[in-house]
This record gives C-alpha cells, sequence and structure tokens, in this order.
C-alpha cells in the first residue's frame, strides 16, 4: 500500500492540535481517537478583523498584528487550548504554493538531485529559491519511471511575518503547511476506512478556494496527480474551474496509464508557449475536439473547501464535463465525529487534518 506523502514531511512527533488561518477566519482543532474514531474534545473557529490578515504569496500579509493577536489568543483561550504550546499550523492558501515536480532524467548524484529540484522550484513558484522556504518529499514515480517530488512552501519574508505573530502569542508552530495539504490528509490518507490507499481507488478532487483563485488537487489511489494554483478574478473561477475539467478529461483520463502529472498553472493571461508544451507546466486550456468522446472520468470523490467556489457549481460543471456525479466527502466517511456545535466539517477540515498526522 503507497505511504501517504505528508507523513514524511517532518519527522518529529506532531501534537494532535492545530490551527488553520484563512483570510476571514481561524479554526483550532484538538483530536482524539480511540478504535479508529476521530472526536474533537476542543476545536472552535472565530472571524477575523477586515483585512487584518490579507494573504498573498509576493506581498505582505499581516496588516493588524496586534488585533490578531487578541483575536487568536482569545479563540485558544476560549477553547481551553490555552496550556498547549506546541501546534501544527495550516496557512491560508494565496499565501503559499504547491507543486509536484518531476525529474526527467535520473540524477547522477544527489547534488545533481538537488539542482534539478532548485531549478524546477523556482520555475514553478515564480521566485528565486535563496528566497522560499520549500519542503519537498518524494512520489511514486510516473508511468515512465520518472522521480517525482512533491513540493510546497512560501516565501522567507512571508513565514517571518506568521511566525512573529505566533511567537507573539507564545505559540510553538511545529508543522506549518498550506490548508490545503491539511484538506487533502482526508483523501490521500489511510486515517479513514473509506479513504484507504490503493493503486486501483477511484480519483478524488480537491479544491480549495480563496479571494484571488483556488488550489485544485487529483489524487489517483490516493497519491496527489496533479496540483495546480490557479489565481483568477472572481468572475473566471467557474471557466478556470472547466478548464481543469477538461483536462482532466482529455489528458488524464483517456488513456489506461497517463503519463502526464504535472503540476501548477497561473492562467494570466491564457497564451500557450512552445517552452510550455516541452516543460513542466501544462496548460489546461488547450483543449483538442479529437478528445470529444473520450471516456468519462474516474472522479468518485470531491472535496470543496472555502467560499470562493460554489459546490453546486462545480458539480455542474463536472457532470457537463465528466458526465458523472461524485460523492462529497462527509466527516462520516473518514470516521471524523464533529462536535456537537454550529462547526462543518469544512471549517475544521484544515487544521483537523494537520492535527490527525499525530496518529501517521
Amino acid at each position: 500500500m503507497p505511504s501517504n506523502p505528508l507523513n514524511r514531511f517532518i519527522a518529529a512527533p506532531l501534537p494532535p492540535i492545530a490551527l488553520s488561518l484563512s483570510e476571514t477566519s481561524a479554526s483550532v482543532v484538538e483530536l482524539a481517537r480511540r478504535r479508529g474514531v476521530y472526536t474533537m474534545p476542543r476545536a472552535g473557529t472565530v472571524g477575523l478583523p477586515h483585512e487584518a490578515l490579507r494573504p498573498n504569496f509576493d506581498e505582505t500579509n499581516i496588516h493588524e498584528v496586534d488585533e490578531l493577536i487578541a483575536v487568536l489568543t482569545e479563540l485558544i483561550n476560549s477553547t481551553g487550548l490555552n496550556r498547549q504550546k506546541r501546534w501544527s499550523v495550516a496557512l491560508p492558501e494565496a499565501a503559499t504554493r504547491t507543486a509536484i515536480l518531476t525529474l526527467e532524467s535520473a540524477p547522477a548524484s544527489r547534488s545533481e538531485r538537488d539542482e534539478m529540484l532548485q531549478w524546477k522550484i523556482e520555475r514553478a513558484f515564480g521566485s528565486r529559491a535563496e528566497d522560499l522556504r520549500v519542503s519537498h518529499e518524494r512520489l511514486a514515480a510516473d508511468e515512465r519511471g520518472r522521480t517525482r517530488f512533491l513540493a510546497a512552501g512560501a516565501r522567507r519574508e512571508t513565514l517571518a511575518e506568521y511566525e512573529a505573530l505566533f511567537a507573539g502569542m507564545n505559540l510553538q508552530a511545529g508543522l506549518i503547511l498550506p490548508a490545503h495539504l491539511g484538506e487533502a490528509r482526508w483523501l490521500m490518507s489511510d486515517v479513514g476506512s473509506k479513504t484507504v490507499m490503493h493503486p486501483d481507488a477511484p480519483d478524488a478532487l480537491l479544491v480549495s478556494s480563496h479571494k484571488q483563485g483556488f488550489t485544485a488537487m487529483i489524487l489517483r489511489g490516493g497519491i496527489p496527480l496533479i496540483v495546480r494554483s490557479i489565481v483568477c478574478d472572481e468572475e473566471a473561477r467557474a471557466d478556470e474551474f472547466y478548464r481543469l475539467m477538461l483536462f482532466y478529461r482529455d489528458r488524464l483520463t483517456h488513456a489506461t496509464k497517463p503519463d502526464i502529472v504535472h503540476d501548477k498553472a497561473h492562467h494570466e493571461p491564457h497564451h500557450e508557449t512552445p517552452d510550455d508544451r516541452q516543460g513542466d507546466i501544462v496548460h489546461s486550456e488547450a483543449h483538442d475536439e479529437s478528445y470529444t468522446d473520450a471516456p468519462a472520468g474516474n472522479l468518485h470523490q470531491i472535496f470543496i473547501t472555502g467560499d470562493a467556489l460554489n459546490e453546486a457549481q462545480a458539480r455542474d460543471i463536472i457532470h457537463e464535463t465528466l458526465a458523472t456525479d461524485p460523492h462529497t466527502l462527509r466527516p462520516e466517511d473518514v470516521r471524523l465525529a464533529l462536535p456537537a456545535t454550529d462547526l462543518t466539517f469544512t471549517d475544521i477540515a484544515a487544521a483537523a487534518g494537520l492535527a490527525s498526522m499525530a496518529w501517521r
């Protein structure tokens, strides 16, 4: 059975406690597990002051440090987690980047591999390697036998902002990952009885949306197949999701064993160049009409979080492009018992996903 790539991002023991941040809210979760069922002894969510936190990959994120410290401290105190010092943290989507990196040839040495990865990280993240802090973990090879890595990170200056915020709360953040990787934990891991990773498992789709766009991850056999961080205006989100589903249908379900497993794409503007076609960034807007009758995708499960992409609209697009109606991931699918409050699965999925890594 494949191992969960998230389990290897850090070797040290992780606490069953996590905090997740978005532009408008924050959530905290403490998990417990008994007989394979996850419960939440303590959990809560709170709205953040308007524009106190403005997640962005290239610009300043935290604009009202004292206000954020006050609100987050109150949230932690009100949930009875104020004595906890070690936390995992899910950062806002727009502040981070994730990509799947594929090495076209086998490196002759570890130093050559590191050089290849550095070049690919710079290209995928759009920043110099020295300006980034990136964690990468090896995935299973693709159908051509090429080595793949799941890479996640942010700019050093951005992480320094968040670390200063946590220090002001006397909070030690051990594991820091993008929110969508916490959410993807419920799709790519064996934490739940119905999500056991298996090579023949049907495909799953995570869409983690935010004000600047959305991050989409398609998983096959519980392992990330492609990751797309799409930055677009609000009115373009449905169109971009439609393009992604066409790409999935035309390029990833037409063949039984696809060899296209890349990566991240920004769709501003929509132009495909020869370099794009030959390199790592595959644009979903290229649609070949000869694939019109391609078989429907094996997409059986979806999980849509955030407020920027409506699930009903997304399901309509999936039905139109794939002629299928996938199952929406529910807490009971992963043996997660929500507390008897008004908290929803999407409210706490990122934080709970990171907290569940205590049992990896």
